[in-house]
């Protein structure tokens, strides 16, 4: 199967240097993003921001659509 890329025929075969750069950019965004999630300053951020907006989150996750509807016609 063929395809083209910029307006060049290429075959099913890919280039190493594409996925090289591919992997090495997913691996540094992937480092990056563990970095960031494994800080204490990001859990607390996170975990106090979960418990101030509990609402939102209760709503988002347990209540049907229906339920909020009618909450929202009664008020």
């Amino acid at each position: 199967m063929d395809y083209k890329k910029n307006g060049k025929l290429l075959s099913q075969e890919t280039d190493i240097t594409d996925i090289g750069i591919f992997d090495e950019t997913r691996k540094s965004i992937n480092s990056a993003l563990y970095e960031r999630v494994s800080s204490p300053l990001y859990g607390t951020l996170i975990i106090s921001w979960l418990v101030w907006n509990w609402e939102i989150v209760y709503l988002t996750f347990f209540v049907n659509e229906s339920r909020i509807e009618m909450t929202k016609s009664t008020t």
